[in-house]
């Protein structure tokens, strides 16, 4: 079976059904062309969860495609359909220095995802978002630099008209040479928030509008294993029949093939504070009742988040003094069975807003007044978890 070629490369690419991978090797020293193919940024997130019994036992990750793999040796995940023909948003093993163009500009929800292998003998490496195609960009919106040549140092910065701006370092090397690494970059209406094998590690407010931001580029001492775009263009306004898609937008990360465990309880960096954003990536099996995520503290649930599937509805609530209040419910359905989502809650003054698949859905007022002790993350329930920012 003769393979299509990849119109840059000239190697060979294979659209895979289950992870919809691209497969692109750049030329190292390539120059810039005149016009980058853009990707559409499209969203494989998930995650949450109300029974207490895990599902990730029916949720196993298919083996890992390879150059030259076709589709024809996947299977269909039995709780998620396999979707075809969708646009590629993931490219696979690309040659550094990488540059990729993105199709209109980011916008809040977007994620970007970077996983790889630092050189043995490499002293630092860049991942760019920028506003020109070129490497030798005018304009960069974010410059996300470690350099292990200064003691260990991650250093962050804004190029505008040729010219740096003020440094941000943050003197924690999250990053070890020889070993892989995950680097997903969230797009807030406010800041990048920037996450390092699981762990939240940076915020760097906007210097540059979103909109102007249309190239990704890395470069450096690093070699890349999986770059993939998602964001809130990857989701339908509702759920077609029978539309479905890949939970998984990156299956060699965590090592080994792993997920996260349902039931899932995690420490909240720092507890909530106002711009404190809580993002949950999965996806909902086909048999799925219901899942909650919780926002729990020392005296009960702040926050009670809940889809129920067989009521069609999401229920706010909070347990306190050993009671349940009064339930809140109305408003959109977003979350479908069968299909993945990303969900975002953030920290206000006066509520918690909540965002999904990049829409907003509804406020829910405090009703703990010091909401700095809410510190522990629970998530339960009918749900596969893929990522977890807290």
């Amino acid at each position: 079976m003769s393979l299509p070629r990849d119109p840059l490369s000239g190697s060979p690419s294979t659209l895979v059904e289950l992870y919809q991978y691209r497969v692109m090797s750049a030329s190292p020293g390539r120059p810039c062309p005149a016009s980058l193919s853009p990707i559409h940024p499209q969203t494989r997130p998930g995650g949450g969860a109300e029974e207490s019994r895990s599902v990730s036992a029916v949720y196993k990750r298919e083996p890992v495609l390879r150059p030259g793999t076709s589709s024809q040796h996947l299977t269909e995940h039995p709780g998620i359909k396999m979707q075809v023909g969708h646009p590629q948003n993931q490219f696979y093993k690309p040659s550094v220095p990488f540059t990729q163009g993105i199709s209109g500009s980011l916008s809040d929800g977007t994620v970007v995802v970077i996983s790889g292998t630092v050189n043995h003998h490499g002293d630092k490496f860049a991942v760019n978002l920028q506003c020109d195609q070129c490497p030798s960009a005018e304009n960069i919106a974010l410059h996300f630099n470690p350099r292990f040549s200064e003691g260990g140092v991650v250093v962050c910065n804004t190029k505008e008209r040729q010219q740096w701006g003020k440094e941000e370092r943050k003197h924690e090397m999250p990053f070890h040479k020889g070993q892989r690494f995950e680097i997903r970059i969230l797009v807030n209406h406010h800041c990048y928030m920037v996450s390092v094998n699981g762990n939240h590690f940076l915020e760097y407010k906007h210097r540059i509008p979103l909109h102007r931001v249309n190239t990704l580029h890395i470069n450096g001492n690093v070699e890349l294993e999986n770059v993939s775009f998602q964001g809130p263009g990857g989701f339908p306004p509702s759920c077609p029949p029978g539309g479905s898609f890949n939970p998984f937008p990156n299956p060699q990360f965590p090592p080994h093939g792993q997920q996260y465990p349902v039931p899932y309880h995690s420490h909240i960096h720092g507890g909530c504070h106002p711009s404190k954003t809580i993002t949950i990536s999965g996806a909902v099996p086909h048999h799925a009742q219901r899942f909650h995520v919780n926002l729990k503290f020392h005296g009960g649930t702040a926050f009670h988040l809940n889809p129920r599937f067989n009521e069609s509805t999401i229920v706010r609530n909070s347990y306190l003094n050993n009671q349940w209040g009064s339930e809140e419910r109305g408003g959109a359905m977003p979350f479908c069975k069968g299909q993945s989502f990303m969900l975002v809650i953030s920290c206000e003054h006066h509520c918690f807003s909540v965002t999904v698949n990049g829409q907003h859905l509804f406020n829910y007022n405090h009703r703990v007044p010091h909401f700095q002790q809410i510190d522990q993350l629970e998530v339960e329930g009918d749900v596969v978890l893929q990522h977890v920012q807290a």
